[in-house]
Order: structure tokens, then C-alpha cells, then sequence
């Protein structure tokens, strides 16, 4: 080196370098910013991945995705919550249909004082009296053409009266309206990271359906409705950073009532806004939602038990920004069953009361992206395969001519989630 210093390059040491540090300088610069480089010269363009700006350190930047992962996670489950409120108005909607006689003019618990008889779930079959059933049984047939007989020693004979004819019931519309809260809390660690985040999701449903009552038999009932939603989600994670999510819904569902069998179907799209405090800015996401039950209800006097069992679908698809941050479009499988029970009792005053109470157990079975496609997803494991259980109790109130109401509180979770929530409802028949 002392020769190359003694032998007259000590002017261009310098100059060596100051080209050296030029070009480490020009690293991942813009095209512009490479034009003032000697030609010839190489310049290295260096990009961050599409996803988020990490934090200093590896550490940092896992946890960074693992908040991003608990947003889209969060955004998917704010939907499920709704879903979930809006099947609860759907089985207040039968149990009302279900626990009114089938004599109402209108099929539902409307004026209280001509609703009688058993519920229209379990009208009371005909009686098993010979001339129903033969006429011609016995000496019937002169009974049946209303003729008194003959000889002097039987007494005058009276034709029955006609059974009254089956009343023609008009098809009913009904508004109603819903306001839901919901709690969960996640604890756990996934390669040394807290994974744990508190979400806090508040919303309302408003609808309007129209019930046709004899649809397919005297106890039958189609009711055709259609829904508007809007809910707020925000979830903090156990690193201090936060998400917001928060949008408009729209949807229809079907319930068709035999006697105590009963089915319904739902689907509902939310539009939501997802906003991380770890993002510049906020993304979009769709979620188109579909939910279907079956179930059978069981009675014992005023009370009943009911098996239960469905299925939710949840499509996911990002909007052109969150796809260029780096989340893909997924889709979750959701089954269920459990038990559904009540009885009802008057609690004067006009006022029918009837709790319910419900115990599921339900699954994620399949779950596919709708989060950030990055090697670092593993860290936030999702809900695949794990099975939850939740309970229900719930208050439905009858205040007859259209008007009814309820309450409700739940409580489900699985080893290390723990989510309750609360809902209340209002709904009024138009007669």
C-alpha cells in the first residue's frame, strides 16, 4: 500500500472513494438520481416488500405482520358476528310463528284475544270419531244429509254444525330492528410473539320481510325478507397497535315453517373499510357471507326442545390497495349443532313470555388466505380446526297485535378465546 501512496496516487485514493460512496448512495434511487453517475457505472434498485414498511429488526418485523394478520383475521370475524346476530332474529321470527294458534287470521301472534288453540307448529289432528272418518259407517249416511229418522220412537235428530271454514290469510309484512355488542379477547404466543389482541364490535340491523301463512299445509309458513347492517370493529393488539374496521351491509333471507320443522337461509354482504395503525392508509374489503339451518322442535305441553344444525360460508376479496399491501382473498367453512329449548308462559296483562336457551358447538373447518401472503404467516395461527363452545339464554316477549321483542346474552370461547355478546330486538307486524 506505501508503494501505491508513493507512487503519485494519492490523488486518486480519494477520488476512488468519493465514487464509491457516490454509488452506495444511489442505492434503490430513482432513475433521475443514477444519471449523475460516471457511465458505466451499475445501479442496484432495492424494494421493500408490498406489504408494510417493518420495523427495525426481525423481531420488530414479525410482529409487525402478526398485527396486520390480527386485522384481516378480525375483519373476517367482524362478519360472523353479524351473521350471528342476524340468525338470532331469524329464530325469533319462527319461535313467534311457531308458538301462535293456527285459527290467527294472519298466522302470527297479532290480537291475542282470537288466537287460540295449540301452537301452529302442532295443530291437533283430527278426532278419530266413525262418522269422521266413515259416514257411511253405522247408519251414518242419513246423519250425514241432515235427515232425522224416520221412527216415532227415536227422538228428533240435529245435523251437526259445519266446522268453520278455514280462515283465508292474507300475507303480512313486518318491520324490525336489531342493536348488537360483542367482546372477545385472545391470549397466546406463536414463536416467542404475543398473538393476543381484544376486539370490541358494536353494530344495528334494521329489515323487512312478509310472512305467507298456509304455505304447503294449514301449519306452514314462508317468510321472504330483505336486510340493511352497519357495525364497527376495533381490535388492539398486545403490541399497542390498533385496527378499525367499520362499514355498511345489505342482504335477504328465507325461513320456511312445516309444523315444528323448520329451515332458513341467508346471505349478506358487508363493504368494510379496514384501517391498521401499522398501514399509512386504510384497505377494502368485501365479505359475502352465507349461512343455512335446519331444525325440528319437540313438544312437551308450553315447552319444547329443538336439534339444530348449519353452516356458514365467508368469501373474502381485498380491494386493489389491499392486495397491493399484500393480503389475498380467502374464503372459512363454519359448522355447527347443538340444542335449542324454551317454554312459554303468560305473564298477564296480554304479555306472553317465552325464554330460550341455546347450547352449539361450532368449527372452522377450512380456512383459506384472506390475510398477508408472507412466510411470516404461520406467526398468527387462525381458528382452523378448533372447536368452540357457546351458550345462549335468551328472553322473547309477545305483547300481542304484531308487537314483540327480546333479549339476549352469550358466552363462547375455546382454550385461550373467551367472547361474549349481547343483543336486544324489536319487531312489529303491520296488520
Amino acid at each position: 500500500m506505501g508503494r501505491f501512496w508513493g507512487n503519485g496516487n494519492v490523488r486518486k485514493g480519494p477520488a476512488i472513494a468519493g465514487l464509491l460512496v457516490a454509488w452506495l448512495l444511489t442505492l434503490g434511487s430513482e432513475g433521475a438520481n443514477a444519471q449523475a453517475l460516471p457511465p458505466g457505472s451499475t445501479v442496484v434498485t432495492i424494494q421493500q416488500p408490498a406489504t408494510v414498511p417493518p420495523p427495525a429488526g426481525a423481531a420488530g418485523s414479525a410482529q409487525n405482520l402478526v398485527s396486520l394478520q390480527n386485522a384481516a383475521q378480525a375483519a373476517r370475524q367482524a362478519s360472523q358476528v353479524s351473521m350471528s346476530a342476524v340468525q338470532s332474529q331469524l329464530q325469533s321470527i319462527r319461535d313467534s310463528i311457531q308458538a301462535c294458534g293456527p285459527v290467527s287470521p294472519i298466522g302470527l301472534c297479532g290480537n291475542r284475544a282470537i288466537t287460540t288453540g295449540r301452537p301452529i307448529g302442532f295443530a291437533g289432528e283430527p278426532t278419530s270419531d266413525r262418522l269422521e272418518k266413515n259416514p257411511l259407517y253405522d247408519g251414518g249416511f242419513q246423519d250425514v244429509l241432515a235427515y232425522a229418522r224416520t221412527d216415532s220412537k227415536s227422538p228428533p235428530y240435529k245435523a251437526p254444525a259445519a266446522a268453520p271454514a278455514a280462515v283465508a290469510r292474507a300475507p303480512v309484512w313486518s318491520v324490525w330492528g336489531q342493536g348488537f355488542g360483542d367482546w372477545e379477547n385472545r391470549t397466546g404466543t406463536a414463536n416467542g410473539i404475543d398473538i393476543g389482541r381484544r376486539t370490541l364490535t358494536g353494530g344495528g340491523l334494521v329489515g323487512l320481510d312478509v310472512t305467507f301463512s298456509n304455505f304447503t299445509s294449514p301449519s306452514g309458513a314462508l317468510v321472504l325478507g330483505v336486510l340493511g347492517a352497519g357495525m364497527r370493529s376495533t381490535t388492539h393488539n398486545a403490541d399497542g397497535s390498533e385496527a378499525r374496521v367499520d362499514g355498511p351491509g345489505t342482504g335477504f333471507y328465507a325461513i320456511y315453517i312445516n309444523g315444528g320443522f323448520s329451515t332458513d337461509a341467508t346471505w349478506k354482504g358487508d363493504f368494510l373499510t379496514v384501517a391498521p395503525s401499522t398501514l399509512p392508509t386504510s384497505v377494502g374489503l368485501s365479505n359475502y357471507v352465507t349461512a343455512w339451518n335446519i331444525q325440528q322442535k319437540l313438544e312437551w305441553g308450553p315447552s319444547w326442545i329443538e336439534p339444530t344444525a348449519g353452516f356458514t360460508y365467508t368469501n373474502s376479496i381485498w380491494n386493489a390497495g389491499g392486495h397491493a399491501r399484500g393480503f389475498t382473498d380467502g374464503y372459512a367453512w363454519r359448522v355447527q349443532a347443538g340444542l335449542r329449548a324454551g317454554t312459554s308462559w303468560d305473564a298477564g296483562g296480554g304479555v306472553k313470555l317465552e325464554p330460550t336457551v341455546t347450547a352449539l358447538a361450532y368449527d372452522d373447518v377450512k380456512i383459506s388466505g384472506g390475510t398477508l401472503a408472507v412466510a411470516l404467516a404461520p406467526l398468527a395461527p387462525t381458528d382452523q380446526d378448533k372447536v368452540f363452545g357457546l351458550f345462549n339464554a335468551k328472553l322473547n316477549a309477545d305483547y300481542g297485535y304484531g308487537l314483540s321483542a327480546y333479549v339476549e346474552g352469550e358466552v363462547r370461547g375455546r382454550t385461550g378465546v373467551l367472547g361474549t355478546a349481547v343483543r336486544a330486538g324489536i319487531r312489529k307486524s303491520l296488520q
